[in-house]
């Protein structure tokens, strides 16, 4: 009776609720206690139509037990998030619709509740994954799928905002694409559920429970039922108290498959999973650091990826009190894996120990070396990006001659020239032209542009394999693609991204090899592989300090050697003409160089690799990246 709306605390109310037509029920929301003094009621999710604009929206209508003032007050808390800039994958919310009613129930009794209005969904990922459990139809492209949810939670972490609500019931369908739901409230714990002991104080909880639901994604099972209660009253205990990194993590994987009767997921699968659900909070990687793994390569969107100097330190994220936006950012380069996750602080505590965990993994540390990357001018500009992709003509002409000019494209126009192909020779038309105007971009520093193209390059191979007869049994992308994203990272200074790429670059050449019916071993030893020479230059020298059984002067007579084979590797470059190889080489000379044994500081040889960047900027226009680092050598043994 007389029901009064009140509206959002800092905003007018669009409207009441006479406004809309009020239509069949969607869901229920649960009772919860923010307070001894207040707490949410029973509510309900209903469709609600605008009988003045008709629009349909999800109206959901949950009971306060507290006065009209509070009630505003929950109401801000619910919609915290419309007061971020926007972004896509977020199920919107429509604050200027969303208020407080005051009503009398057919009790008599006085009743008040909030009422907020998003956009109305077909279904929830926790009815996605029941249906296709029940019809053993797993996720398609489950890749590209959890590169969607990672960048719609970056956007709420570089805004400082987590999420504390990640959970199926809280992603849903809108017109065959996945949304991510609104944060939980501050005023409440987190979802007990997904997350530990209802915390998240860091954006390690909000990965942590993403990675649940990236669990039930991949085999079709809700967790609560793929976990085992225990006597501590969390089946989260079970994974919360896994020792042995991502090794433990995969039999455990294993072993419940094997008893749930659950078809296994693949390596890229099991190594994501193990690094979101590492019990140590401090190991687990951010969005960017997971958007940056080769899994991800043709979905991630290069636009909205974090430069690694504005990622948290993971070390500082997790000191107590710790503030997400205030979280100091990484600075230092570990040494001889190239991790990228402290702060100047951090790593300095990681050195103490000389090892640290990331990821699933321990590993050893040498020294790390500070304010790495240097910062290189990208002369890429977003607001220059073409949002129509050319004609196929354009880019057969492109592959095939490397004549035509392709300008700079926004992901979503690569992507459309992608999809549009319809045989599996015009989808490589497309990766050939992609990966050539690539080079072309990144030689003249506009590394930007040349990383969204090689991942859309990355997503046309796939596109011809799966366009492809299957007896043809192609393998997807090739090694001259991962080759060209790997340099688009390492120039970017994204070391531990381009680190990732070069086991794939490897495998695929023995691939290619085979497919070409083999090659000599003199042949497949002087392949070059680009800028991933200064990690097997890396890895080279890492073997030969690792070896227990060679005496000092043996040492070091291997090391001697392993150095004239990066100078037999330079030689081969210089005749074929790799730049890119000479510039790995002279980066391997700037941060490594000769270090003694054991490894506990650089031993860099700047007039080497100063030898190596000069040859390397004569067989090309020299680009940003090569002029910084001769400009920094320069002063170097100058000074």
């Amino acid at each position: 009776t007389n029901p009064k709306q009140i509206p959002h605390i800092g905003m007018a109310a669009l409207t009441s609720l006479e406004r809309y037509e009020v239509g069949g029920y969607v869901g229920r929301c649960r009772p919860r206690v923010l307070s001894s003094t207040c707490c949410l009621g029973e509510g309900d999710v209903v469709r609600a139509r605008d009988t003045q604009d008709d629009q349909t929206f999800a109206l959901k209508r949950i009971e306060v037990e507290s006065d009209a003032v509070k009630a505003s007050h929950i109401l801000a808390d619910m919609t915290r998030s419309c007061h971020l800039k926007p972004h896509p994958i977020w199920l919107p919310q429509y604050e200027e619709r969303c208020f407080v009613q005051e009503y009398v129930d057919p009790l008599n009794c006085q009743r008040t509740r909030c009422l907020v209005l998003e956009e109305l969904a077909e279904t929830s990922m926790e009815q996605e994954v029941i249906r296709r459990a029940a019809q053993n139809d797993p996720f398609p492209q489950l890749f590209s799928l959890w590169a969607t949810l990672l960048h719609g939670l970056r956007a709420f972490h570089v805004q400082g905002c987590l999420h504390r609500d990640l959970s199926p019931r809280n992603l849903f369908f809108c017109k065959s694409r996945l949304k991510l739901g609104r944060p939980g409230m501050l005023q409440r714990p987190a979802n007990e559920g997904y997350y530990p002991k209802g915390l998240c104080e860091a954006y390690s909880a909000d990965i942590f429970a993403l990675g649940l639901v990236f669990l039930e994604m991949a085999v079709l099972h809700q967790v609560s039922e793929f976990l085992v209660d225990n006597e501590h009253g969390s089946y989260l205990f079970e994974l919360l108290n896994l020792e042995g990194g991502l090794e433990a993590f995969r039999s455990f994987l294993w072993e419940r498959c094997e008893v749930l009767g659950l078809a296994l997921p693949e390596e890229a699968v099991v190594e994501v999973l193990a690094a979101m659900l590492d019990p140590n909070p401090s190991s687990r990687p951010t969005c960017d650091d997971l958007l940056d793994w080769p899994c991800f390569g043709p979905f991630a969107n290069p636009l909205e990826i974090s430069p690694v100097g504005k990622r948290p330190c993971v070390y500082a994220a997790h000191l107590p009190l710790a503030e997400h936006s205030e979280v100091p950012t990484r600075e230092v380069l570990m040494v001889p894996f190239f991790h990228q996750i402290f702060s100047k602080a951090g790593a300095e505590m990681a050195l103490k120990k000389r090892k640290y965990a990331w990821c699933g993994q321990e590993y050893g540390l040498w020294w790390y070396a500070a304010n790495e990357p240097i910062e290189v001018q990208d002369l890429s500009n977003i607001k220059s990006l073409q949002t129509s992709p050319p004609s196929h003509d354009e880019l057969k002409q492109l592959a095939t001659t490397g004549s035509a000019t392709l300008p700079s494209l926004t992901v979503e126009a690569a992507l459309e020239a992608v999809e549009r192909t319809e045989l599996p020779e015009e989808a490589l038309d497309v990766a050939r032209a992609f990966n050539t105007a690539g080079d072309r971009w990144r030689a003249c520093s506009h590394t930007l542009y040349a990383e969204v193209l090689h991942r859309a390059a990355l997503a046309a191979e796939l596109r011809a394999a799966e366009l492809s007869d299957p007896a043809l049994h192609m393998k997807g992308p090739s090694s001259r693609t991962w080759l060209g994203l790997a340099a688009c990272l390492f120039e970017s200074g994204r070391y531990m991204a381009a680190r990732r790429c070069c086991p794939i670059v490897q495998n695929r050449v023995q691939e290619e090899e085979q497919q070409a019916g083999g090659v000599s071993a003199a042949a497949h030893e002087s392949r070059l592989f680009g800028y991933c020479e200064f990690f097997l230059a890396a890895d080279r020298i890492s073997t030969r300090m690792a070896s227990q059984s060679l005496s000092q002067a043996d040492a070091l007579s291997a090391l001697r050697s392993t150095h004239v084979s990066f100078y037999y590797r330079s030689t081969l470059a210089v005749e074929v003409g790799n730049w890119e190889v000479l510039a790995a080489l002279g980066e391997f000379y700037r941060l490594i160089g000769s270090p003694d044994m054991p490894p506990l500081q650089p031993n860099p040889d700047l007039p080497t690799s100063l030898s190596y960047f000069e040859q390397a900027a004569a067989m090309v226009d020299a680009s940003a990246f090569l002029l910084k680092r001769l400009e920094l050598l320069r002063r170097l043994i100058d000074g």
